[in-house]
C-alpha cells in the first residue's frame, strides 16, 4: 500500500490516507485516527505506515506503524531515539507494541524495559488496560 510522505504529518493526503487504511480493518476506527493524528502533530518526527507484523504465535498482519525518532532528553542532552509503534486492529483495547529500532551504527542497550530485541515493556503499556481510553501521546510524556 502506498506510504504518504513524511513531510507535515498532517497534510489532507495523509489524512485521507490514514482513514482509508483504519476504516476497513480497525475495531474502533475514531479513536484509532484521532490518536494516530495527534501523535503525528505532537511528534513530527514520526511517520505513517502499513507493512506485515509478525506477531510472537507466528501470525502475520498487515498494522499501521508509526516509525521515526522520538527526542528523549537525558542527563541534558538531548537524544534523537529511532522508534516503531505498532498499532494492532484491537487498538485501543489492545496496547501498542513499541520497539526502539536502531541504525546499524547504534546498539540496544537492554534495561528495565527494553529487551535485547528492542521491544519495549513500559509499565504504561503494562497496564494499558486502565489508560486504553487516553491518546498515544501519553506514551511519551
Amino acid at each position: 500500500m502506498a506510504t504518504p510522505s513524511a513531510g507535515n504529518a498532517l497534510t489532507p493526503q495523509v489524512q485521507q490516507w490514514l482513514h482509508r487504511v483504519i476504516q476497513p480493518e480497525y475495531f474502533d476506527t475514531h479513536n484509532t485516527y484521532r490518536n494516530v493524528a495527534a501523535t503525528l502533530y505532537q511528534f513530527p518526527t514520526l511517520s505513517p505506515r502499513t507493512e506485515v507484523y509478525t506477531h510472537e504465535d507466528g501470525r502475520p498482519q498487515l498494522l499501521i506503524h508509526l516509525s521515526g525518532t522520538l527526542p528523549v532528553v537525558f542527563r541534558g542532552a538531548t537524544y534523537n531515539i529511532p522508534l516503531t509503534i505498532w498499532l494492532p486492529h484491537e487498538y485501543p483495547k489492545k496496547p501498542p507494541m513499541v520497539f526502539v529500532t536502531p541504525a546499524k551504527d547504534m546498539l540496544i542497550r537492554p534495561g528495565n524495559h527494553v529487551d535485547p530485541s528492542g521491544r519495549c515493556y513500559h509499565p504504561y503499556l503494562a497496564n494499558w488496560v486502565n489508560y486504553s481510553d487516553v491518546c498515544l501521546t501519553a506514551l511519551y510524556v
